[in-house]
């Protein structure tokens, strides 16, 4: 496999693990909030019946989404993070 097929290859990847960040895994939880919705309402029978269907797709799209790895962030160029203070700790200062 060559630079450019392997960078092609990633860029892929990175598209697909933000698709999945911003629209699967926000959209099975929508999903499965409408099926508890619809479990909930007594107007349409329908919907009553295929609640739990609906929760279930939802659930399983859950899990898969949340099993995908986030995309990964910016690069950070460890000579661009700026000065480091080390005075706290010398003095002795904690968090609390």
């Amino acid at each position: 496999m060559t630079a450019d097929q392997s960078q092609i290859k990633h860029e892929k990847q990175q598209a697909f693990r933000r698709f999945n960040a911003r629209i699967l895994e926000p959209g099975s939880m929508i999903f499965m909030l409408v099926g508890i919705l619809c479990l909930c309402q007594p107007w349409v029978e329908f919907l009553h019946q295929y609640s739990v269907l609906i929760m279930l797709i939802g659930l399983i799209g859950f899990n898969v989404a949340v099993h995908i790895p986030p995309p990964d962030g910016p690069k950070v160029d460890e000579d661009d993070t700026g000065a480091v203070s080390i005075s706290a700790a010398v003095r002795g200062n904690t968090h609390g």
